[in-house]
């Protein structure tokens, strides 16, 4: 429907316009009518405005030669329609250089002003589709250039090979728009057995980033093994805060996730390069940067200029004491312990480390600790401090001081657990679990197991399970599984072999609770090990 607008001082002809025309049966509507050109343009908005205007030259207030003039400059998809005399010839030929659609002599019959509305309807009709056209042709090719920078950016993440002069060639004929950039990567951390499929997390850490980096425009990848994100941040016109600001959508999508999904992310930030060239370095310092948040068991946001600060006068500071530690825990000495932890965090205080480097400390601290729970036989405790939950309170706290009380606490815990367990496990449990361990390649059936404790199956596996709250089975597949995850990782073993190593006879029942159990195949767990 084509809302059409009458303009002109004469009320009769603006009636006569109104009422001698069937608009309905032409598919047009009367948008509104004016007796001059300041009335019209009151009724002009740019929600709301006509799509064609048909309006006299001689009107008094604003006559139609500047209604054309303001039209043209506030609306220029309207459609104007001129009524004129002989004697106005010279204002219609102003007028078209304003690019009115066409004018009509008076007197003007009915017939000829349809004949006009249809022509301009086909003409809109033309422009509408040549529009729709280009802008589909716009789309398809501006998708066609981004699936292109895609592939590749994939290609440069992938190969060292490509000289600077064939990027630099590829660079420039693929159009990009920028040429100085960060690279933020993030991974997805899931933190137990019932997450959802990799593919759902991606897509909504893709619609996290939206959320959170959209307005800067980044170019999102997903690379690799791990799925990671990669968000390729143009930075031509950074500001001396850019970091700061890149910090912050990186924290904004952290406490997104967070709050609103079943994982969480480790994110990571490389320095500002000034070419594209130089993409492959960039993702080293991300690649880099994970390595080192991984060392520490979890770090949320690292940048890479952080390790480089870190270097002189970082970890390696209280490297010894962080050894000594593990030290004192494994020989389970409270007073030694605690009086570690003051020294390294007091360490940290006075070198002036920054938060998330602290951060980082506790949650090396924090893994070593977990461990002894595994060490110790309280696989219960073990597998639900492995979720993280416990690190959230670290990574939310703002100070050294309370995160090293959380600490300590933790050691606490973590000891008067130990000092209990003689009281709270059964001697026959703690036996049988020894055992376990050191016959894992043999045969491990319950009657096997009973008859070492000198016990009936059936009372082995009642009070396993009361104590311990797991089936024996489940201990023993757990304890394999362990076992060849450690293999995987340090020998070169076939993986028949180390099914045999670990009591499984048949290597594809092996591979496939191996995956069910990790998430991987053991190939895979040995190559991201």
């Amino acid at each position: 429907m084509l809302n059409v607008m009458i303009v002109d001082d004469e009320k009769a002809i603006r009636k006569g316009l109104c009422q001698c025309i069937d608009w309905s049966s032409i598919n047009c509507n009367i948008f509104g009518v004016a007796s001059d050109g300041i009335e019209a343009l009151e009724q002009i908005t740019p929600d709301n405005y006509p799509d064609v205007v048909i309006t006299d030259i001689r009107m008094p207030g604003m006559d139609g030669l500047e209604l054309c003039k303001e039209l043209a400059f506030r609306y220029p998809q309207i459609k104007v329609i001129l009524l004129t005399v002989y004697q106005e010839f010279e204002y219609v030929r102003q007028a078209l250089d304003l690019h009115v659609s066409d004018y009509l002599l008076k007197p003007v019959s009915p017939q000829k002003i349809i004949e006009t509305i249809q022509k301009i309807q086909y003409q809109i009709s033309k422009e509408k589709t040549s529009q729709e056209e280009y802008s589909r042709l716009k789309s398809f090719s501006m998708q066609t250039t981004r699936l292109q920078q895609k592939i590749f950016l994939h290609e440069l993440f992938d190969s060292d090979d490509i000289s600077q002069d064939q990027i630099s060639k590829k660079i420039s004929k693929l159009g990009f728009t920028f040429n100085r950039f960060c690279l933020v990567a993030i991974n997805s951390i899931i933190e137990d057995k019932g997450e959802s499929p990799p593919l759902e997390i991606i897509d909504k850490l893709k619609s996290f980033a939206d959320a959170s980096f959209n307005d800067l425009n980044p170019i999102k990848l997903v690379h690799g093994i791990k799925m990671t994100l990669y968000l390729i941040i143009p930075a031509d016109n950074a500001s001396s805060n850019f970091f700061d600001i890149i910090l912050n959508r990186c924290s904004e999508l952290s406490q997104m996730v967070y709050n609103l999904s079943d994982f969480s992310v480790t994110v990571a930030i490389s320095n500002i390069h000034e070419h594209l060239s130089e993409i492959t370095q960039a993702k080293k310092e991300v690649v880099a940067a994970f390595q080192y948040s991984q060392h520490l068991s979890m770090a949320n946001i690292i940048r890479y200029s952080q390790l480089e600060q870190l270097k002189p006068s970082g970890l390696e500071d209280i490297n010894d004491s962080l050894s000594e530690l593990r030290n004192k825990l494994d020989d389970h000495d409270y007073d030694a312990t605690i009086k570690l932890i003051n020294i390294i965090f007091r360490t940290a205080v006075v070198n002036k480390y920054p938060l998330n480097t602290i951060h980082e400390i506790a949650f090396f601290i924090s893994s070593l600790c977990v461990s002894k729970y595994w060490d110790h036989g309280f696989f219960d405790k073990y597998i639900e401090l492995q979720k993280d939950h416990h690190l959230h309170e670290i990574l939310f706290s703002n100070s050294p001081e309370k995160i090293e009380k959380i600490i300590i606490q933790m050691i606490k815990n973590i000891f008067s657990d130990i000092n209990n367990q003689s009281t709270n496990k059964l001697k026959i449990i703690q036996e049988i679990e020894i055992y376990i361990k050191s016959h894992l390649s043999e045969d491990l059936s319950l009657e096997k197991l009973a008859s070492k404790v000198h016990v009936s199956s059936g009372h082995l596996s009642r009070i396993y399970k009361k104590e311990t709250g797991y089936n024996l089975s489940y201990f023993i597949q757990t304890m394999r599984l362990e076992k060849a995850k450690a293999l995987l990782k340090k020998t070169n073993m076939k993986t028949y072999e180390i099914a045999e190593k670990v009591g499984i006879s048949d290597p594809v029942y092996f591979s496939k609770i191996f995956k069910n159990h990790t998430g991987l195949t053991p190939k895979e767990y040995r190559n991201n090990a």
